[in-house]
């Protein structure tokens, strides 16, 4: 990350505004065990509360930086990833999760959201 916050600290153009895409796990965030990360919770018991609080300093030092901080839905629900985003039947929504996302971040106007990176359609 220091690479990147030196990067940042070398745009001298006042109209430039450089901008930070953090990829994020929803099941992680919302502290839901899935397929996939259950072994990742079983070795980080408190993944939940680790992953939120790493996201969140990110966010804290980009967007002190001068940064805009780009949160990206990157991974939903990574045991049924091809279900409609919205309507999944899991904590992990894509509803519930961008509610608690923007509750936390409400209040830095240097963070974007970008609702789902790479929507992929399934007949």
């Amino acid at each position: 990350m220091d690479g990147i916050l030196h990067y940042l600290a070398q745009v001298t153009d006042s109209g430039v505004k450089p901008a930070v895409r953090i990829p994020l796990t929803a099941s992680y965030w919302m502290g839901v065990r899935t397929n996939a990360a259950s072994s990742n919770m079983d070795n980080y018991p408190d993944l939940n509360a680790q992953y939120r609080t790493m996201i969140t300093k990110m966010v804290e030092q980009f967007t002190e930086a001068g940064a805009v901080s780009i949160l990206d839905l990157h991974w939903n629900d990574d045991d049924t990833e091809q279900q409609e985003m919205a309507v999944k039947n899991s904590a992990s929504n894509a509803i519930d999760f961008w509610k608690n996302i923007s509750m936390d971040f409400a209040s830095n106007p240097n963070v974007f959201y970008e609702l789902y990176n790479e929507p992929h359609i399934d007949s």
